[in-house]
């Protein structure tokens, strides 16, 4: 027996490999909130408590009882070569368990969101810590959800086998009959019968008269194009409204619907905008997405910017514009690189577009830093947490936030450790003999928010998983620089660009490169940009300050040859296709008592 709480990699999932066990079918249901037979979900059969809004309400039998849940939940899985006989393996709840020597960094009233960083604040302070309490009352939603709107099961498994996808990673928000628990689980309300979770990347849930589960898309169109063969569609909004929505007709006890969404949060109230703004939606758009990238200086490009900025926001109001601009951010970032462009494709096929992004990274040089946050602050992002890697390393990062837009920024610049006591997010930074591995990369590529684009796009899915679909598409991962049960982290194989010889002749002249070096460089290029694979459990919303040190060296585009040995490749092949070999060797599983 496999206890349920197992602290393994990736939670309790790693625990089954044992010589390659055979647990396909245990992947796509319990990890992705899937159960195929009804019999393996939680009782839904209720029993009266007083008012279904307060905290007695209508509540499944068993509920409160997670070994209910657990004992309903069984798993034979069949093929462990260790032992030829049938195992049973007790599955645990959706999100796994972190373990419990897993340090708890915020104060014990949480971390409020979008709360700006003080100059005289500790690094540490704002800091994130995993919430498995309120994960786990999401996941038993779900599993009851499930359960109810079997369509809702079957696009879970879609979601799976299409784009590496897990159900909790595509949703917008719940609307649920019965909150019990909620509060207890560390939900707050905020009005308006919306609770969310202040710590915790968790979806906010409105108390309604039916239960729906809404998935976030960039498009409502392109969702209903891809899938009108599959659903019958009710239409909510209209084209180019903040918010437009369509529901799935079916006769069921749970709905299920998709939202898209412009610079409006879910918890916020509907507001209409007048035609002609909706029309100036589109020359915003038009107007980022054809901006000019390319400058004399820096200078003269924030300056240009900060003027382009300024009239989208005149023209449509600050969401509106954030909302296009970061649009036009990912389709740029996409024209460069092929693991994005194969990823899309995939996500497109359902008409999902890039709803999963968990956050937008973007390099600079020193003296540009405080000019790139000044014009994300434009647009009404605040300040979260910073980073330093330490001084082995050479760099920090400065973390970013936009709640109505849902957006998220890593912004990264080279730094040392006698700066950290300043703002160096708003006080200018000068320029250094030698670049580091930030400055090196936008002295060749130039600055992320013009000629290159975004060093990476991370977005959300099934870690696993994602690696060995993507491998199979020839789009390889290197190594994980994050492996704990409630992050994992892994960029794909850097995409590498073409470096204008002048750029090479400069970094040659100062000495920042090799004569070898820079040959490569005119030959092969330098690494450019990634799609970087993410997984988060029991809702932690942070990022990993130490591991990520490494994975940033081996992006140094000095770093030798191609992003990994040949003996890293070699070996991470085989790792991989071991792993897809697991996930396609199906075997006899059963769900039920």
């Amino acid at each position: 027996m496999i206890p349920a709480s197992e602290p393994s990699r990736s939670g309790w999932i790693q625990s089954l490999r044992v010589r390659r066990p055979r647990i396909v079918g245990l992947v796509l249901i319990i990890r992705n909130v899937l159960p195929i037979q009804r019999k393996a979900v939680v009782p839904v059969t209720t029993k009266t408590a007083g008012d279904s809004r307060g905290k007695r309400r209508n509540v499944p039998a068993g509920y409160h009882d997670k070994s209910n849940l657990l004992k309903n939940l069984v798993v034979t899985v069949r093929g462990f070569r260790s032992n030829p006989t049938k195992q049973i393996v007790t599955a645990p709840q959706f999100f796994p368990a972190s373990t419990a020597g897993v340090s708890r960094m915020c104060p014990p009233d949480g971390c409020p969101e979008n709360q700006a960083l003080s100059t005289h604040q500790s690094l540490s302070n704002h800091q994130w810590k995993p919430e498995p309490e309120a994960a786990e009352w999401i996941g038993l939603q779900l599993t009851r959800l499930c359960h109810n709107n079997p369509l809702l099961n079957d696009f879970s498994r879609l979601l799976n086998s299409r784009v590496s996808g897990r159900l909790i990673d595509w949703i917008d928000h719940l609307e649920l009959q019965s909150l019990s628990g909620i509060e207890e689980s560390g939900y707050r309300e905020v009005g308006n019968d919306w609770y969310t979770h202040s710590g915790a990347l968790l979806p906010p849930v409105q108390y309604g008269h039916r239960d729906n589960v809404y998935l976030k898309v960039d498009s409502v169109t392109d969702f209903v194009a891809a899938n009108r063969w599959r659903f019958p569609f009710r239409l909510h909004g209209g084209p180019l409204d903040p918010v437009r929505s369509a529901t799935i007709e079916l006769d069921a006890p749970a709905g299920l619907g998709v939202v898209e969404r412009h610079g409006i949060s879910p918890t916020a109230s509907s507001i209409t905008i007048p035609a002609e703004t909706r029309v100036k939606t589109l020359s915003v758009f038009d107007e980022f997405v054809n901006r000019e990238r390319t400058f004399p200086s820096e200078e003269h490009g924030f300056d240009a910017l900060t003027r382009l900025v300024d009239q989208a926001i005149l023209d449509v109001g600050q969401e509106l514009a954030c909302d296009a601009f970061f649009r036009a951010e990912r389709s740029y970032w996409q024209s460069r690189n092929r693991a994005a462009q194969v990823q899309y494709m995939r996500q497109q096929s359902l008409g999902l577009g890039w709803g999963n992004h968990d956050h937008h990274t973007y390099r600079s040089s020193r003296t540009s830093f405080h000019r790139l946050i000044a014009v994300f602050e434009q647009f009404g992002f605040q300040c979260r947490e910073r980073f330093y890697a330490g001084a082995e390393a050479g760099w920090g990062a400065q973390v970013l936030e936009h709640g109505p837009c849902g957006i998220v920024i890593f912004a990264d610049v080279d730094l040392s450790a006698s700066e950290l006591s300043n703002d160096f997010a708003h006080q200018p930074l000068d320029e250094t003999d030698t670049p580091g591995t930030i400055g090196l990369w936008c002295a060749l590529h130039g600055e992320a928010v013009f000629q290159a684009g975004m060093h990476h796009l991370e977005c959300q899915f099934d870690f696993d998983l994602a690696r060995a679909q993507l491998l199979k598409q020839k789009v390889r991962c290197m190594p994980p620089f994050t492996e704990t049960p409630y992050l994992q982290q892994c960029f794909t194989e850097g995409e590498r660009w073409a470096v204008a010889p002048y750029k090479i002749t400069r970094a040659l002249e100062n000495n920042w490169i090799t004569d070898e070096q820079a040959q490569r460089f005119l030959a092969e290029g330098a690494i450019g940009s990634h799609l970087e694979i993410l997984e988060r459990n029991d809702g932690y919303r942070g990022f990993n300050q130490s591991g990520i040190n490494d994975i940033i060296k081996r992006t140094d585009p000095r770093a030798f040859g191609d992003d990994l040995s040949p003996q890293q490749i070699i070996g991470q092949i085989l790792d991989v296709n071991e792993s897809v070999a697991d996930l396609e060797d199906s075997s006899e599983f059963i769900l039920g008592d």
